[in-house]
């Protein structure tokens, strides 16, 4: 039975006047191991945890009222009780102290794929032509999908706040296990839990200790749950917390990076026709991952101004180094005598073979190793000696050209920085120096090394640096959105393998924690000259790939098939009838169509309701749809990946304009609008893949050239 060292018989003494400690005997066991079933039941980690504590440094007091404080060395945490305490600080939360709203800004074109913005200007040019409708310039009501509870105290806040916002995805922070462990005796958290249950609801919790990991944490809960709906959150931190309170900054801050990356069907298929061409008719190797180690430093080199610094130490150094050369790095390495063992490539635009030609007019390249996603363009792995793909993780072309979880590089965007890095750690290389991996500038005006593709034309750079970051060696470099998402991405990869690799930061650019700084003149490395022995080695582990492998992925998996079922499955979501249109053409992979599975009995929402709501959720639909778009209990397919960036692009802008709508006959009115232009949408993209599908594998002299 878990007791209380601070709350004994010998505590009995009047706390703060009305308040008295709770002796042992006193404590709701039986609410307690209620509780801590049903918290290691939907939380295991923190379940353990809570069990695991036997004594805390505070302890409860309670009053005539029934009421429960938090006491401390005297002090009391809510001054008064925590039920008084949680209605006076819910009361015009919005209009208090610690309660932040994340806004988005108003939609803008640019920001949408050539579908969503179809979608978007049918709904509001129906809306305001035909109806009449007029939106507001913010959000008209306190309701919002997503809520973020920093501080769980006692937890009487929470009830209060969930009912004032409807929210449907509540996450809840609390840094102190001990507040939490107490609240196990007051508060009725199986309550709280059945209020959560169903798909169509969420609860989750976070105990992380550093800012970063909080804000890392709700980051990732508010996209997994539906990035469609963070227009709105509220970011609401209960009592004054400096850990916290940097977490709330640093989202708040970086609001940009929530909305990054869910790509555009355009991609899709882009990166689809460039895997399909790279793997067609491909003899070479494919990376698969491998936990032997490698007894050799690694050099990660990017473009970053700072890299001009250390070419010197560098180039005599690469000898006793493997280099891994990240994108454009590799015409600064060559340019200044270095050549790499690696070059590193993800990107799958044109422009990478067309300054991969450039360089080869002038420079050997064949004794140079590709590392390249399977989507990179299929005009650059000629040009070196030889390639070796590796699987781009969370796309349609990862998924229809699987090799398994180990063929994908963790951690390796946003950024080719990160791919180098992640690449180093994972052939096995026990330190890891960086070099030009700035993920910023001192000098936003010098924004790469001078040797960059960058700095002579080949290459356009218009990204604004403008956030003030601490830096590295000290003072401040200013870095921006996307150099900050790499910036965390490192964080998190240099966690993996903490404790057997040492990291190096000889950057004079961004601060990176988990990796030191170094200055590269500190750096000082034996001769190694069984090198080229141990850079073979790590090349035969991979094994390679066949047209058997090809043959697989393609042929055998009746595409067309499965983008008419998930279709037929996105469009039951918003109670739209079935198209079926499947042909003999389509094949018969063993998968139910919409057609067998419901036997004409009419569509099927994918995932079952809630039976016991407190308030309808008006966009209903919209959740239907993440639940496809983000499925829970089963595998993300190619299919979703299509429809997944420019759905949630269509459903961000529909959300912004409905929460600006008020509330009546105008707001049902932009809602049932949203539905049908949906509907629309989901149409259209599974006949732009039909179509894309037709011209891969039959191509037209325009296709062909595309």
């Amino acid at each position: 039975m878990p007791s209380l060292s601070s709350t004994d018989d010998q505590h009995t003494e009047k706390v703060d006047g009305e308040f008295r400690p709770l002796i042992v005997k006193e404590l709701n066991h039986r609410r307690f191991r209620r509780n801590l079933k049903a918290w290691t039941k939907r939380f295991p980690s923190a379940g353990a945890e809570l069990e695991a504590i036997k004594t805390t440094h505070s302890h409860l007091v309670t009053d005539d009222d029934g009421d429960f404080d938090i006491a401390f060395r005297g002090d009391m945490m809510f001054g008064g009780g925590s039920k008084k305490w949680a209605k006076k600080r819910v009361k015009d939360f919005h209009l208090r102290s610690g309660a932040q709203r994340l806004i988005a800004s108003p939609m803008d074109t640019a920001n949408l794929d050539d579908v969503a913005n179809v979608t978007i200007y049918n709904i509001l040019n129906t809306a305001v032509r035909e109806h009449g409708i007029k939106f507001a310039t913010m959000p008209v009501n306190e309701k919002c999908y997503h809520l973020v509870v920093l501080g769980v105290g006692l937890g009487d806040h929470i009830p209060i706040l969930s009912k004032a916002t409807n929210c449907q995805n509540l996450i809840l922070i609390e840094p102190n296990l001990e507040f939490l462990y107490l609240s196990m005796f007051t508060f009725d958290w199986v309550g709280l839990f059945k209020e959560f249950d169903g798909v169509d609801k969420q609860i989750w919790f976070g105990g992380a200790k550093s800012s970063t990991g909080m804000a890392l944490y709700i980051r990732d809960y508010l996209r997994l749950n539906g990035p469609h709906f963070i227009d709105g959150t509220y970011l609401f931190e209960a009592y004054p917390n400096s850990i916290m309170h940097a977490a709330v900054t640093g989202i708040m801050d970086n609001a940009n990076v929530l909305l990054h990356g869910l790509g555009f069907l355009e991609d899709e298929c882009d990166m689809v026709r460039n895997a399909y061409h790279n793997f067609k008719n491909f003899e070479g190797r494919y990376y698969k991952h491998d936990e032997s180690p490698t007894f050799m430093p690694a050099f990660v080199i990017g473009s970053g101004p700072s890299l001009d610094n250390d070419l010197e130490m560098i180039r005599k150094n690469q000898d006793r180094a493997i280099i891994v050369s990240c994108g454009s790095a590799i015409r600064i390495l060559l340019l200044n005598g270095i050549v790499p063992d690696f070059q590193m490539e993800m990107e799958n635009v044109p422009a990478v073979t067309k300054i991969t030609e450039k360089l080869a007019e002038t420079n050997e390249l064949s004794q140079i190793t590709l590392i390249a996603s399977n989507t990179v363009d299929p005009g650059v792995s000629p040009f070196y000696g030889r390639t070796i793909f590796y699987i781009r993780p969370s796309l349609a072309s990862s998924l229809i050209f699987d090799m398994g979880d180990d063929a994908s590089i963790d951690c390796a965007t946003p950024t080719v920085s990160n791919l180098g890095f992640s690449f180093a750690q994972e052939i096995g290389c026990q330190t890891v120096y960086t070099f030009g991996v700035d993920m910023g500038a001192r000098n936003p005006k010098q924004h790469h090394a001078n040797d960059a593709a960058y700095n002579v034309g080949q290459l356009e750079f218009t990204t604004e640096i403008d956030t003030p970051t601490p830096g590295n060696f000290g003072g401040t470099v200013m870095s921006e959105t996307i150099y900050l998402w790499g910036v965390d991405m490192l964080v998190i990869a240099a966690q993996r393998f903490a404790g057997t690799q040492t990291y190096y930061n000889c950057s004079d650019g961004v601060s990176i924690e988990g990796m030191i700084p170094k200055l590269s003149s500190t750096v000082a490395l034996p001769e190694r000259p069984e090198k080229q022995n141990i850079v073979e080695a790590i090349i035969e582990k991979f094994p390679f790939y066949t047209a058997d492998d090809f043959r697989k992925a393609w042929a055998d998996r009746n595409p067309r098939r499965r983008i008419k079922e998930y279709r037929n499955r996105l469009l039951a979501c918003c109670d739209y009838p079935e198209i079926d249109d499947f042909t003999d053409e389509d094949g018969n992979d063993g998968l139910a169509t919409e057609n067998e599975t419901t036997e004409k009995a009419g569509p099927v929402a994918p995932a079952k309701r809630s039976k016991k709501r407190r308030e309808a959720y008006e966009l209903d639909y919209l959740v239907r749809i993440n639940l496809c778009l983000v499925p829970r209990g089963e595998p993300v397919t190619a299919e979703v990946h299509y429809y997944r960036g420019s759905m949630f692009l269509s459903m961000i802008g529909l959300n912004f304009f409905v929460a600006r709508t008020p509330p009546g006959k105008k707001r049902e009115t932009v809602i049932e609008l949203g539905k049908q232009a949906l509907c629309d949408q989901i149409i259209r993209i599974c006949d732009a893949v039909l179509e894309f599908y037709d011209n891969l594998e039959n191509p037209t002299e325009e296709t062909s050239t595309n």
